[in-house]
């Protein structure tokens, strides 16, 4: 779903004072097209590294901390 417009209202920028012609038309509605497809993209893009971020940082945690632990345990182990 590209639900860009509620975010970014472009209508609200423009010049009221003078109409464009048909080529700035087609030229804005172009750029209001690139901009909102270059938006979804940076969307997905977030969606999709944030939950491999905190992935990697947890998998790195138990990874940094999960040796020292069972050795931690098994000596305690040993000694009971």
């Amino acid at each position: 779903e590209n639900n860009i417009e509620g975010a970014v209202n472009f209508s609200e920028h423009r010049n009221p004072s003078r109409s464009l012609s048909e080529k700035e038309q087609r030229e804005c509605a172009v750029i209001e097209q690139l901009i909102k497809s270059y938006f979804y993209i940076v969307r997905k893009s977030i969606q999709d590294s944030v939950p491999k971020a905190v992935m990697h940082f947890l998998v790195n945690h138990v990874k940094d901390n999960l040796q020292s632990e069972l050795v931690t345990h098994l000596y305690k182990s040993d000694q009971a």
